[in-house]
C-alpha cells in the first residue's frame, strides 16, 4: 500500500441538533480509489465538503499530504482538488478559456501547461470547443482537467457519474483508474449506486446517518464471500454431466439450462473437467459465479447491527 495522503480523524459536525458527520475516521493512500457509498442525505457530501474546506467540522482533524488542517490549513489545501457540486463554468467560453480562468486563482499556468492536462485526460480535441457544446461526459472530463492543473495528491468527485449513459460511465471509470495508477493520485468519490463503486473503487466506506458503518477493501469483501462461489460448466449434456459430478465426485450441483452449477472451489475445476471429458461431454465454457456484492454488504451490515464479527462467522 502506498503512502497515506489523506487522513480523516474523528470528524464530527452538527447543524443544530442534527449530527451530519458522526465521528468519521479513515485513511486514503496514494493511487487509491476510495468510495463513500450511501443513500441520499446519509452524510457523504458533508464529509467531502469538510475535506475540501467548505464545511468546518466541530471536532476532529484532516491531514493532507502530512499537513494538518488545524496546524497548516493553507499548505494542506494545496494538495487537494475536485468538486462537490459541478463547477460554475461559463457556457459561451471554450474549455481552455474556462480552465485558464480558474487556474489564475491558483497560480501561474501557461497555455501549454493547461493543454498538457487536456491531453492527459483525453479531450485535447475539445480545448477550443465552447462549453455549451460539451456532452455530460465531456464536462466531467473537463472538471478533471480543472482539478488536475495544480498537480494534487487527492481529487474529490461527488457523484461523478450522475446523468451519464452506461458506456460513458465505463469510459470515465477507466480514465480515473488510469490517472490513479499512472500519476499516483488518490481519488475519493461518492455514489448511491453500488455497481459504480464496485467496478471502480479499491476501498469502500458505507455511510449512513453521518457515520461510517463499515470500511473494507473490495477484495476483502469478495474473499469473505468466496466460500459461496460456484463453478458454472456450460455443456452439451447437462443432466448427464450433473449425475457424473454427484455420483462419482460427491459434489452438490444444480442445473440451469445448459449449465451445471457446481458447489465447489475453483481449485476443483481441472478434476471436474477431466471427469466430464472422460465421458466425452463437450465443455463450452467454465465460469465462476460469485454472490453479488450487494448481498455480501447486506450480511456485513446485518452482523454489524447484531454486533457479530463477519470474520469470526466465516472462520
Amino acid at each position: 500500500m502506498g503512502i497515506p495522503v489523506l487522513e480523516v480523524k474523528n470528524l464530527s459536525k452538527s447543524f443544530g441538533k442534527k449530527l451530519v458527520i458522526n465521528n468519521v475516521s479513515f485513511t486514503i493512500h496514494e493511487g487509491e480509489i476510495f468510495g463513500l457509498l450511501g443513500p441520499s442525505f446519509s452524510g457523504k457530501s458533508a464529509i467531502l465538503r469538510a475535506i475540501c474546506g467548505s464545511l468546518v467540522p466541530k471536532n476532529g482533524d484532516i491531514i493532507i499530504n502530512t499537513y494538518s488542517f488545524k496546524n497548516n490549513y493553507s499548505k494542506a489545501m494545496q494538495y487537494i482538488a475536485g468538486y462537490i457540486t459541478s463547477p460554475k463554468m461559463f457556457p459561451n467560453m471554450t474549455g481552455l478559456q474556462n480552465v485558464a480562468l480558474f487556474s489564475q486563482l491558483r497560480g501561474n499556468y501557461s497555455k501549454q501547461d493547461i493543454l498538457e492536462v487536456f491531453r492527459i485526460v483525453g479531450i485535447e480535441h475539445l480545448s477550443n470547443t465552447k462549453l455549451k457544446n460539451y456532452t455530460k461526459a465531456d464536462r466531467q472530463k473537463l472538471y478533471l482537467v480543472n482539478a488536475m492543473i495544480t498537480n494534487p495528491k487527492v481529487i474529490i468527485l461527488d457523484d461523478p457519474f450522475a446523468g451519464m449513459k452506461q458506456k460513458e460511465v465505463i469510459d470515465q471509470q477507466n480514465l480515473i483508474r488510469l490517472l490513479a495508477k499512472k500519476y499516483n493520485i488518490a481519488f475519493i468519490l461518492s455514489s448511491q449506486v453500488l455497481g459504480q463503486i464496485e467496478e471502480l473503487c479499491d476501498t469502500i466506506a458505507i455511510i449512513n446517518n453521518g457515520g461510517i458503518l463499515e470500511t473494507r477493501s473490495i477484495d476483502s469483501i469478495r474473499q469473505l464471500g468466496a466460500k459461496d462461489d460456484k463453478l458454472a460448466f456450460t455443456v452439451d449434456y447437462p443432466n448427464f454431466a450433473g449425475k457424473i459430478i454427484i455420483n462419482e465426485m460427491g459434489i452438490k450441483v444444480a442445473l440451469c439450462g445448459n449449465k451445471v452449477l457446481v458447489y465447489t472451489e475453483k481449485e476443483n475445476e481441472q478434476k471436474i473437467t477431466k471427469r466430464l471429458t472422460d465421458y466425452k461431454i463437450n465443455i463450452f465454457k467454465v465460469e465462476v459465479i460469485s454472490r453479488p456484492l450487494s448481498e455480501l454488504l447486506d450480511e456485513i451490515l446485518q452482523r454489524k447491527a447484531m454486533n457479530k464479527s463477519w470474520v469470526e462467522e466465516y472462520n
